[in-house]
C-alpha cells in the first residue's frame, strides 16, 4: 500500500484490542466497542479510551459510527458455535450478537457508508453449526449487502504455543487484487467443504484468498527447556 495517511477500521466486539494490535500502525481505529467492563479496562490501558464505546452492540446506532471505514473487524461472541457451548449458532444469546453488529452494516450501507470490507474472526465451528445452516446465512446477509467473501482457517499452533484454530471470513465489495488470489494451506478441509455445499448464487461470489504459510519454527520446545 502507498497512502499518506492510515486505513480507517471499525474494532467490534474488540476485547483488549488484539485486532487493532495485529493490524499496526498502517490502520487507524476510528471506532471501538465491547460489552465486557474488564475487557474494555485491558483496552483503555492499551489504547486509552477516546475510540471506544463500551456497552451492548444493540444499543449503538450508525450515527455513532464515524465517517466510512475501509474495514470493520468482528469477533462476536463463540460459544454458540464451539464444542465446548450448546452449539445453539446464531440463535444462542451470545453469538447472536453478530447481528447487532450486522445491524449497523446494513444501517451504514443505507447511508452510502458501508465499509470497504468486512472481517469476521469466530471458532470453527461455526462452518458445521447447524449443519452448515449458520455459515450459509452469514454468506447470503453478505451477499444481500454486496459483498464477495471468502474464508481460512488458521491455527494460532503455527505462530504461537498454543493450538487455537479460528476461522476468518474476509468480504469485499472490490474485486480484489490477483496476487491476493490463489491457493492457501489455510484452505482447509473445513472451507472447502463451506464452500462447496453453499447454492449457486452464493457460491458465483466466494473468493480463495490467497494466504501464504508462515515460516516453519526452527527449535522445538524441548531444545529451549
Amino acid at each position: 500500500m502507498s497512502r499518506d495517511t492510515p486505513l480507517a477500521f471499525y474494532e467490534f466486539f474488540a476485547g483488549g484490542g488484539m485486532a487493532r494490535l495485529g493490524l499496526g500502525e498502517a490502520w487507524r481505529c476510528t471506532f471501538a466497542n465491547d460489552f465486557d467492563p474488564i475487557k474494555a479496562a485491558a483496552y483503555r490501558d492499551n489504547f486509552g479510551d477516546g475510540d471506544l464505546r463500551e456497552g451492548d452492540v444493540w444499543a449503538l446506532s450508525p450515527q455513532d459510527l464515524p465517517g466510512r471505514a475501509d474495514l470493520a473487524w468482528a469477533s462476536s461472541p463463540c460459544q454458540d458455535f464451539s464444542l465446548a457451548g450448546g452449539r445453539a449458532g446464531l440463535k444462542g444469546g451470545r453469538s447472536g450478537a453478530f447481528f447487532g453488529f450486522w445491524r449497523l452494516i446494513e444501517g451504514l450501507d443505507a447511508e452510502g457508508r458501508a465499509p470497504r470490507a468486512l472481517a469476521i474472526e469466530n471458532v470453527t465451528g461455526l462452518f458445521t453449526s447447524h449443519g452448515g445452516q449458520d455459515f450459509q446465512a452469514l454468506a447470503a446477509a453478505l451477499a444481500a449487502r454486496g459483498y464477495a467473501f471468502g474464508a481460512l482457517e488458521i491455527d494460532a499452533a503455527q505462530f504461537t504455543p498454543q493450538s487455537r484454530p479460528r476461522l476468518f471470513l474476509i468480504a469485499t465489495r472490490q474485486a480484489p487484487p490477483l496476487a491476493l488470489v490463489g491457493d492457501s494451506p489455510f484452505h482447509t478441509r473445513a472451507v472447502r467443504a463451506a464452500a462447496a455445499a453453499l447454492p449457486p448464487e452464493l457460491a458465483g461470489r466466494w473468493i480463495w484468498w490467497r494466504l501464504g504459510a508462515p515460516a516453519r519454527r526452527n527449535t522445538e520446545l524441548s531444545s529451549l527447556l
